[in-house]
């Protein structure tokens, strides 16, 4: 499934019944949409999260036998180690465990010093986002533009004590109506993002 829309986001909002002021217009649900996926994919610890075109990545300081890299690794068509190439036939890729995508080269020896190897392949952990992950997807960026969908914006206080003046963000007491319907957005995310997490182990 490809990355989710504005047009998806509009759809998802509508679907769940989220009483919308008239201010539709002047929300930038593409930004919206875009951020979402940055916050799915730093949480899940998969960047990038959807498979891209081939690339090459260097990464520096490596140690170890198998070496760990934090990213997804789906092929590999060239390898250097210090600027030097290596046969791709002469590794094998390796899993954390088995609902993981490779992330681990095992080498065939262990490098002791720190050494900098350039990966030329794809990388990202699935090619297409499932059904739940566009969920959370939606459930963040509709959870993100909630105060301004619902007029729920709050008001800004300001409280002096002696010579230092305080600023924070007070919500309307409405907001409480709402606080339940925006919370479960949250949770939609957190759930769907932890359950794709990366786990170093």
């Amino acid at each position: 499934m490809p990355s989710p829309t504005y047009l998806d986001l509009k759809a998802f909002i509508k679907g769940r019944g989220i009483d919308v002021c008239n201010s539709l217009t002047t929300l930038d649900y593409k930004a919206a949409v875009e951020a979402a996926e940055d916050s799915f994919e730093a949480l899940s610890g998969w960047k990038p999260f959807l498979i891209g075109t081939s690339e090459t990545k260097t990464f520096d300081q490596m140690t170890g036998d198998p070496i760990w890299f934090p990213v997804a690794i789906q092929t590999v068509t060239a390898i250097t180690i210090n600027e030097n190439s290596i046969s791709v036939d002469s590794v094998d890729l390796r899993r954390r465990n088995n609902d993981q995508p490779y992330s681990g080269i095992d080498f065939g020896r262990a490098f002791v010093k720190p050494v900098s190897i350039a990966i030329t392949g794809t990388f990202g952990f699935t090619s297409s986002y499932s059904n739940s992950q566009k969920l959370a997807i939606l459930s963040k960026a509709a959870y993100d533009l909630y105060p301004a969908l619902t007029g729920l914006e709050g008001s800004v206080v300001k409280e002096k004590q002696g010579p230092v003046e305080f600023e924070y963000a007070q919500p309307d007491k409405t907001d409480a109506i709402y606080s339940g319907q925006r919370g479960a957005l949250l949770l939609t995310f957190h759930e769907c993002a932890w359950l794709n997490r990366r786990i170093d182990i």
